[in-house]
């Protein structure tokens, strides 16, 4: 058995213990490591910028990417991500900024004038963070109301503001939510492949199905899926399997699971 199979192993017991319900359940039963199972790395969701310090890489090793939701006030907050950022070196993480945008400006009089405040925001937070911040998400959210047609001029400009500092920076686009990837398809890949390096996908019951969705749309791009929040933990290990044999070049814990493995985070980075 892979020492990241092992590794992934140890953090799902530590949240099945973590989860009363499950603990009296009894501990999960055993599961056998697929053949050939591919080693996409794992990433983790940090609620806050303060939680990602509660990670740690591995020594020796590509830093452990620590995602951080930045939603429209805290893109304008000098310093926001400042307790992340300060301890990502010593700690051996790489911090990814998840942009939440705004959706109320598409309705406007002058829609591209209305949003014109909040890319300027943007772009203040990619001049302040520096060569800090190297990968971006940039999220459409559930429920919020973004259309394609916004979305797809919010990438295109994110991605041209983000390679303007920084050549080697990657854009994700999501994660979108897996019965949302007909959504995806009102994306024009024409438009939007030359500033996008990944899509990111959650909420996803068929991982194999739905990379062949994005494959189909955007040929070749990389696809990151995050494990369900709303899962059943007994069943997160399993999703992981899934993923990884579907070729997810990421793996994404998600908050509610990286909460409660915390204390097992040393064991499997």
């Amino acid at each position: 058995m892979g020492i990241r199979f092992l590794a992934a192993s140890c953090v799902l017991l530590a949240c099945w213990i973590a989860h009363p319900a499950l603990a009296a359940a009894g501990p999960p039963p055993p599961l056998d490591e697929p053949e050939g199972l591919p080693e996409a790395p794992l990433a983790v969701v940090a609620e806050t910028p303060s939680a990602a310090c509660l990670w740690e890489g591995r020594e020796g090793e590509p830093p452990l990417p620590v995602i951080v939701p930045v939603d429209g006030a805290h893109l304008g907050e000098a310093g926001y991500l400042a307790p992340a950022l300060d301890c990502a070196e010593s700690r051996r993480l790489e911090i990814v900024a998840r942009v939440i945008p705004p959706a109320d400006w598409q309705d406007a009089p002058d829609p591209y004038s209305t949003v014109g405040p909040w890319l300027s925001r943007l772009e203040e937070f990619l001049r302040s963070t520096g060569s800090r911040i190297r990968t971006i998400e940039l999220t459409p959210g559930a429920g919020s109301g973004l259309r394609p047609p916004a979305y797809t001029f919010l990438l295109e400009k994110s991605g041209s503001l983000l390679r303007s500092f920084h050549r080697s920076a990657a854009l994700v686009a999501g994660p979108v939510r897996g019965g949302d990837l007909e959504w995806l398809r009102k994306v024009p890949p024409a438009r939007v492949r030359p500033y996008i390096d990944a899509v990111s996908i959650e909420g996803i019951a068929d991982p194999a199905s739905a990379i062949k969705v994005v494959s189909d749309i955007y040929a070749a791009l990389p696809v990151w899926i995050q494990l369900d929040q709303d899962a059943d933990p007994g069943d997160l290990l399993s999703h992981l399997h899934a993923a990884r044999a579907a070729g997810a070049e990421t793996v994404v814990l998600p908050p509610g699971l990286a909460g409660a493995a915390r204390g097992a985070a040393a064991a499997w980075i």
